[in-house]
């Protein structure tokens, strides 16, 4: 288990925890670099998937970002295999906050989707595909009911996932962030 101060995410890499709670830097683009570079790569692969529906603008600030991590041209990066765009991506840190944010949901969502839904379920969230109706009011639920649903989750399906879905979900906003603030971490 991380101690304060550290995340359990990648074992090593230092974040401040604000009241024991969530971290205060925590950024999408924080989270991103805290990330497995294999986890970077899925969420590459699901970020130039066209299937994913992610927004042509942010795919061209990904090529942009990675022409200049790579200090060459733009053209180049589009010539490229889709396989060496994802490889480059993966391996970027150069990249702006709103690219990082939907790196890190198309791979929450493509890759982490049975762990959201056991979460929602769990607490008898209703949901689509792990997208929680608006009707639900997310207040209802217990910070007791939250943070056991999280402990057993991060049993079945480890605490660095958990941990990325919980703190990724409070830095958005709305009711679902506001009630996953009160769950404590570390977990």
């Amino acid at each position: 288990m991380p101690e304060q101060g550290q995340t359990g995410y990648t074992g090593t890499a230092e974040i401040e925890w604000e009241s024991a709670v969530y971290p205060s830097a925590a950024s999408s683009k924080k989270l991103w670099s805290l990330m497995p570079r294999e986890e970077r790569g899925l969420a590459a692969k699901h970020f130039f998937d066209p299937a994913t529906g992610v927004n042509p603008v942010f795919r061209n600030a990904a090529i942009a970002a990675i022409a200049k991590s790579r200090n060459s041209r733009e053209v180049s990066i589009r010539k490229a295999t889709r396989e060496q765009q994802e490889n480059w991506l993966a391996g970027n840190q150069m990249i702006i906050e709103e690219i990082a944010d939907t790196l890190i949901r198309v791979y929450l969502l493509h890759e982490q989707l049975p762990m959201i839904e056991a979460f929602l379920d769990d607490l008898k969230v209703p949901h689509t595909k792990g997208l929680i109706e608006d009707s639900f009011d997310c207040s209802a639920l217990s910070t007791e009911d939250l943070t056991a649903a999280a402990r057993r989750l991060s049993e079945a399906h480890g605490v660095e996932a958990v941990e990325l879905y919980l703190v990724y979900t409070a830095g958005s906003t709305g009711d679902w962030a506001d009630a996953v603030k009160r769950i404590p971490l570390p977990l």
